[in-house]
Order: structure tokens, then sequence, then C-alpha cells
């Protein structure tokens, strides 16, 4: 994995339980005691044992035993060339081990959903770049990065006079107005837009949850904008709406049996079926399909779709294995 991307990555999906892919399983929850508290800051190997010891009594839940061995490496590996907190790393695990008791757990940690506020927040600040280098400073990846209490720190890349350049750079939550917007955030998905030039360094990542969009043009974060409103592309519309490309106006996406006109025109449960143009429901498990957009777990293999505990997604091999 890029060490540009993990260094900003990682804090999300500690308090996601690693969700990049996948649909939410059973309703289950680890056993209780694994609810118990750590006192005050943890080292790094007892932490990254106990972080893979909680998350992996979800393997239970898609019919798995866990690999504690294989997370532990995994984890292990990125601490060498990351700096650990040692206090985050305690709060992070008893916010994490407070979340496993409720109902729910395991479908954050096999899902793409948050586990809880609280964790959310008090993991963000285990793992930080262990570089030197300076904000605007020269960089090869996020590691030569020192961190920042300003924001995110990450080792952008940039074209200067037809040479690719690397730049640190923090990235701040943005908000309407703030500019230049290098990314977006979307739920627990990041994306980042690329940048022309030399990276400032100073960036800012525009939030949908919080009613704004990175406009890539003007590399601006913008207002979400309304239903009927002018479009480029669905991600600066409205939650719910999507840009219709014939009209270049947000739209609302069509419910199961609505006229459709392309991926994206359809609730989240649903797709659009480009023979019938009509929005169909989502396809389970074992159903015939010819596109990943047809079923609900978002793969399609062999024709048939295939849910997450047997197509083995990210989340289930690093805490389950093959």
């Amino acid at each position: 994995m890029n060490q540009r991307y993990f260094v900003g990555i990682v804090p999300a999906l500690l308090a996601t339980g690693l969700a990049w892919l996948g649909c939410s399983s059973g309703d289950t929850s680890p056993a209780a005691s694994t609810s118990g508290s750590t006192t005050g800051p943890i080292d790094a190997t007892t932490f990254v044992a106990q972080f893979c010891t909680t998350l992996g009594q979800c393997c239970s839940s898609v019919g798995k035993m866990a690999a504690p061995d294989q997370c532990q490496a995994f984890y292990g590996a990125w601490v060498e060339h990351l700096m650990y907190e040692e206090t985050a790393g305690g709060a992070c695990l008893d916010a994490i081990k407070s979340a496993s008791a409720a109902a729910g757990f395991c479908d954050a940690v096999m899902g793409d959903k948050p586990l809880a506020a609280n964790a959310d927040s008090a993991c963000e600040s285990v793992f930080k770049p262990s570089g030197n280098v300076q904000p605007g400073g020269d960089c090869m990846s996020s590691k030569d990065c020192a961190s920042s209490s300003e924001g995110e720190i990450y080792c952008m890349s940039g074209i200067d006079n037809g040479m690719s350049v690397g730049k640190c750079q923090v990235v701040k939550p943005g908000k309407a107005g703030d500019t230049p917007c290098v990314g977006m955030k979307d739920g627990n998905a990041t994306s980042f837009i690329g940048q022309d030039g030399v990276p400032p360094s100073v960036g800012y990542f525009c939030d949908r949850g919080q009613g704004s969009a990175c406009d890539a043009a003007t590399k601006t974060c913008v207002a979400l904008a309304a239903i009927g409103s002018d479009c480029t592309w669905s991600e600066v519309c409205v939650v719910g709406a999507f840009c219709d490309f014939p009209s270049s106006k947000c739209a609302a996406k069509g419910m199961v049996g609505a006229a459709c006109n392309g991926f994206g025109s359809c609730v989240d449960t649903a797709f659009c079926d480009m023979k019938t143009s009509t929005c169909s429901a989502e396809l389970a498990a074992g159903a015939m399909c010819q596109s990943f957009i047809e079923c609900a777990s978002g793969n399609c293999m062999n024709g048939a779709c295939v849910g997450d505990a047997q197509n083995g997604g990210v989340v289930e091999q690093l805490l389950c294995g093959g």
C-alpha cells in the first residue's frame, strides 16, 4: 500500500475496524470479555495485539476463525514507519472495547460504518508520520513529513515544469469557500483530487457529510448543490441526488421501478438496469449477474453475486485469513 494514502487512512480504519470494503453481516457482537479498559499509555506491540484480538472476534460472524498473527504482522510492519502515540493507543483501545459491547459492532468492523463517534475521535492520533520535513518541504513519501497539529499530513505530488515533485502538505478540514481543496471525504471514504503545479503547503479536505464538496475545476470547497442546480459530477449534489448529465442538473435518485439513465442514478439499494432503463433492486448473493453494480455486495464473480463472506473482502482477509 502506498505510504501516502496509508498515513491518512489508518486513523479512520482504526475507528471503523479497517472498513475499506464489504457489506453488513449478522448483527453480532464479540464476547463481553473484551470490554475491559486499558490503564493509561500502552506500548505499540501490546496495542497491535489487543486491537487485532478485539476486532478478530468478529470473524465468527462470517463463520471463520481469527488470524491474529496475520493482523499483527500487517500493523507491526507499519509501526516501523510511523510514529506511535502510546497515550492515544490506550485511549483508542478503551473506545473500541467499549464499542465492542454494543449490538452491531461486527457490522461496523466487517462493513463500512463507524464504530462510534468516540472511537472515531479517540483513534485519530494513534499513528502519525515520523519524519521531520515541514510543510512545503521536499518529500518522497509521507513518512518523510513531520506531524502537524493543524491537520493530516501527506507527501503530495504535482508537476513542475514537466517534472514530478513531492511536497509535504498539511490537509485541514474544509468548509465552503476554502481553497485549495485537494480531496473529499464521504463517510469513511477519502478521495484525492490531482494537483496542478507545485503542491502548496496547506490544502483542504471537503466533507460531503458536512455539506461541502471539492470543485475540481476551481479547487475550492463548495456547498452541495440542491436538486435542480447545475452540476458537473454527482459528488457536488446533495446526498440522495446525482448529476443527470443530459441536463447537467442535480436530480433525485430513482426508487425501484423509476426510470434511470446510468450508473448512480438510482437509490443506494438499487441499480440502473440499462436493458430496461429502470431502477431495479440490488441482487442478493447467489443471484445471476453481469456486473458488480447489480449486486448488493458489490461483487459479481463467475456470473453470480458473491457476498463478502464468500469473496473474502479486505477486512475479512486481514482479520480472519483467506
